[in-house]
This record gives structure tokens, C-alpha cells and sequence, in this order.
């Protein structure tokens, strides 16, 4: 199994060798790549948004609390 260094190096040459295309041939590659995945996907089912794999936004930096009445009213 390659390293994620690795992976993210091959990511990149990937992304750089799709960026030379022409927008024809970019779009003709998206489909290629949509085709591979969905044979990827077991039959029948379907796409849910629990497939996506979560995001990491970090950690909240701060939090102003002389202003949680903003807060308080979109809770409502």
C-alpha cells in the first residue's frame, strides 16, 4: 500500500496532467473516472450523503460571547 505522501504525490501529477487537457477531453476523463466509480458502488445502492467522508474544518478558534444573543436568536 503506497504512503500518503506517496498518494498525494501522484495527486498531484494527476491534477497537473488533467489541467494540460483540453476542456473536451477534461470533461471526457470526468466521465471515465464517474463510470469507474459507479462500477466501484455494490448494485442497487443508491448514492446517500452518509457516503461522504467528513471534513475536518479544525477547531473553533474562538467564540465571542458578548454576542451569543446572535447565537441565542438563530436558535430559536
Amino acid at each position: 500500500m503506497p504512503s500518503k505522501n506517496e498518494v498525494m504525490e501522484n495527486l498531484d501529477q494527476i491534477e497537473a496532467a488533467a489541467a494540460s487537457l483540453s476542456a473536451d477531453q477534461q470533461r471526457e476523463l470526468l466521465v471515465w473516472l464517474a463510470q469507474r466509480v459507479d462500477k466501484q458502488r455494490p448494485a442497487g445502492k443508491p448514492y446517500s450523503v452518509l457516503d461522504i467522508p467528513p471534513a475536518d474544518v479544525g477547531q473553533v478558534l474562538s467564540f465571542d460571547e458578548s454576542n451569543s444573543d446572535l447565537l441565542d436568536e438563530m436558535l430559536e
